[in-house]
């Protein structure tokens, strides 16, 4: 409900929309849905509206675990629980970079794929320095 919101405001305030709420809703519902680049974002952190709140072990067990079972930190910060826990821990620019990131998994230029890439590990390292876990190499 809250994205759908935000797309209802947005559209609104550029003035592109009927002028009636009910009618823009009504419109965006009726549009297809458009993938995310790179697919679907996975679910695999903790969600942090369950039990316990979200603790530093959750990210350090989290991070951990990933490692030891060889996943990428480019697939493992595709996870939107990852992402919504990372935004209370990231200062903004970086979440920023990180999300574009995440988007920018099969980007088109190099350019854009080293900047993926080099975002991806400036938050790898800043979120395992959180949870204190080595970096892995």
């Amino acid at each position: 409900m809250f994205q759908l919101r935000c797309v209802v405001d947005n559209v609104c305030a550029r003035g592109t929309a009927p002028a009636r709420k009910e009618e823009t809703v009504r419109l965006y519902l009726n549009q297809p849905m458009t993938p995310l680049p790179g697919g679907a974002l996975r679910t695999a952190f903790p969600i942090s509206n369950r039990g316990a709140p979200m603790r530093k072990f959750h990210l350090r067990t989290f991070l951990t675990k990933q490692a030891e079972a060889d996943i990428p930190f480019a697939t493992t910060a595709r996870d939107f629980q990852l992402l919504l826990y990372a935004a209370d821990v990231l200062p903004e620019p970086m979440l920023t970079r990180l999300c574009t990131a995440v988007l920018a998994v099969n980007a088109p230029t190099r350019a854009a794929r080293e900047e993926a890439a080099a975002a991806l590990a400036a938050a790898q390292r800043a979120l395992c320095e959180y949870a204190g876990v080595n970096v892995p190499a």
